[in-house]
């Protein structure tokens, strides 16, 4: 078994602030990655950095937030290979969430390790 690493930047332009804003991306590795006794992927995925931006009216300001969130998850394409998916929210404070002139942009950088499998292709 050999533990391998992959880095892999997200990113989403500006979004209203009422609703998520998802980025995936493909990621392959050499070899294929090891399942363990229940047959799932040896595979993690972990947020490296991050940076969110506000804006309000068109312009980046600083404003009150009230939530900020990535969510992270990797989905299986075939034995070597997946996609990572990140959701981001960032959400202002109670009293302006639904207003449309609230938005943000953000961005990432995820690190996926996984156990490989060594001698096959």
């Amino acid at each position: 078994m050999l533990s391998a690493l992959r880095q892999n930047e997200k990113k989403v332009g500006r979004q209203s602030i009422s609703k998520p804003a998802a980025d995936e991306q493909p990621f392959e590795f050499h070899s294929p990655i090891c399942r363990d006794y229940r047959d799932h992927r040896v595979w993690a995925v972990s947020l490296q950095s991050y940076e969110f931006t506000a804006y309000h009216g068109g312009r980046e300001e600083d404003w009150e937030l009230g939530k900020q969130s990535i969510k992270l998850r990797l989905d299986p394409e075939d034995y070597q290979s997946g996609k990572v998916v990140a959701e981001f929210f960032m959400s202002g404070r109670p009293d302006v969430r639904n207003e449309s002139n609230y938005e943000f942009s953000a961005e990432a950088t995820v690190l996926i390790t996984a156990d490989l499998e060594i001698g096959r292709t």
